[in-house]
């Protein structure tokens, strides 16, 4: 029997169901915080970092997840002046690596990458955090909010304890890592459907014409070649963030310069994307002012508006049984 799967409306994040089945397998279950099956604890987590200037929290941005919501609209109005570009994979790498002690220490950053190059982002702050547990440079530093609505603005850290411009902080720097998802049918059928219809003219000829045809049959190869690459990311996901941040929740290893991070406190936390707007609907009462504020003020003005809404007019793709195959259950 052939089984064809198409998306009745426009996705929305406005309401909440259960997780994906590859999320309730119970390997999966022991891995990370899900907001799903431990709100509380899962709020109480993220919302505790949000409010700790020593505490930064590194999105790995999924495509097709909820990801712009996420960091364009909710985060961007906890830290208003927190600018965070994440697109994609191999130039946000190399922006990264350019000034990575920049980017790990916004208090919000996000990032389009596989898992495996997340993996590297959270490896090198992790070493930095861990250089600047010890001390800290007697310069200007960024204070989350001090005092006021605006983020990032420039204070000077007083101290008269200071060695070689260097003070002693006894404060501690540490990381929330943030990974959103989504059904995988639900996510490739998404992707499929910005491909052909979003931005068309920059496609591959060979896409292209796949997109014009929007038939699994005509283009049978095509079609899951493109099904294997987006079940890449959450295989990647799952195998060099979620299994890496449990075998490494205690010690984290040396660098290949042998110098070891240390103990740390690294929590992960996972968010499928239908749950995205009553979880933060619900962080606003975890928050104090200025940020739960800011927050409530974005869900207000956001109330009833559908986010990314799906453009279908040059295919409305009918995704293939036979495609299933390639989706992992992880």
């Amino acid at each position: 029997m052939i089984v064809f799967i198409r998306n009745q409306s426009p996705p929305t994040i406005t309401s909440s169901s259960s997780s994906p089945f590859w999320m309730m397998q119970p390997r999966s279950m022991k891995h990370g915080i899900n907001y799903l099956l431990e709100t509380d604890t899962f709020l109480a987590t993220l919302s505790n970092c949000i409010q700790d200037d020593k505490c930064h929290i590194q999105y790995l941005h999924t495509w097709k997840t909820g990801g712009t919501t996420i960091e364009k609209s909710l985060f961007a109005s906890i830290f208003p002046n927190n600018e965070v570009h994440s697109c994609c994979r191999e130039k946000t790498l190399k922006q990264f690596r350019n000034d990575s002690h920049y980017a790990c220490m916004k208090p919000f950053n996000s990032y389009q990458v596989m898992g495996k190059d997340f993996r590297e982002i959270v490896q090198t702050c992790l070493q930095i955090y861990h250089e600047n547990n010890h001390h800290t440079k007697n310069d200007n530093y960024k204070d989350k909010d001090h005092g006021n609505d605006d983020h990032g603005i420039i204070h000077k850290k007083n101290s008269t304890n200071t060695t070689n411009g260097w003070m002693e902080d006894n404060t501690v720097h540490r990381m929330v890592i943030l990974a959103t998802f989504r059904d995988p049918i639900q996510q490739s059928l998404s992707a499929i459907h910005q491909m052909c219809n979003k931005f068309f003219h920059r496609r591959s000829p060979m896409a292209q014409q796949a997109c014009r045809q929007c038939s699994y049959e005509k283009d049978t190869e095509f079609w899951e070649n493109n099904t294997i690459g987006f079940n890449e990311v959450y295989d990647s996901l799952y195998k060099d963030v979620i299994l890496w941040q449990v075998e490494n929740n205690v010690h984290v290893n040396a660098n290949d310069n042998g110098v070891g991070v240390g103990i740390v406190d690294l929590k992960l936390l996972t968010l499928g994307n239908v749950d995205i707007t009553p979880c933060f609907t619900k962080l606003v009462d975890w928050l104090s002012p200025p940020y739960s504020t800011r927050l409530r003020e974005n869900l207000q003005d956001n109330e009833n508006q559908v986010k990314n809404p799906e453009l279908l007019q040059m295919c409305d793709f009918g995704f293939h049984s036979a495609m299933m195959k390639h989706l992992s259950s992880l």
